[in-house]
């Protein structure tokens, strides 16, 4: 078993009231932490948006540089490498934001299936209870005529 896992046999132990709460509760949860990660992909997009505009201005100043004389040739090529280093690590910016977008997507389908799961266990254990009142009705019913026939029987 898992650690913080009901066992099935515990399952059956703990009111259906009690698990819809909890999948409430883990609902909820899912979705907070899928609107974190849209964000964070937001965020992502934009921070690989800027890079890239970042790492074209260091295109142009290399190249320009490059045209003025040696010394400023070898600044050139290293602002071509960092340039090289802005374009790589905006592609991989760029990667980890549709990854966030596509975590945040299957967080919040998980987030509704929770809430769709929570919401058949409330509705479980409302049928549940009222079955239980039916059937305490014609018990107390069938005791009163058990007794009227022993008495009658005496």
């Amino acid at each position: 078993m898992f650690p913080g896992v009901l066992s099935v046999v515990e399952c059956w132990n703990v009111p259906h009231s009690k698990i819809a709460s909890s999948l409430s509760e883990h609902s909820r949860v899912h979705s907070r932490t899928a609107s974190s990660l849209s964000e964070h992909s937001r965020v992502h997009s934009r921070t690989a948006s800027s890079l890239s505009e970042h790492s074209r201005v260091h295109s142009r100043t290399a190249s320009s540089l490059s045209e003025h004389s040696r010394v400023h040739s070898r600044t050139a090529s290293s602002l071509s490498e960092h340039s090289r280093v802005h374009s790589r690590t905006a592609s991989s910016l760029s990667e980890h934001s549709r990854v966030h977008s596509r975590t945040a997507s299957s967080l919040s389908e998980h987030s509704r299936v929770h809430s769709r799961t929570a919401s058949s266990l409330s509705e479980h254990s409302r049928s549940s209870i009222e079955h239980k009142v039916q059937l305490k009705f014609p018990l107390a019913k069938l005791e009163k005529v058990h007794a009227l026939l022993m008495v009658l029987s005496c």
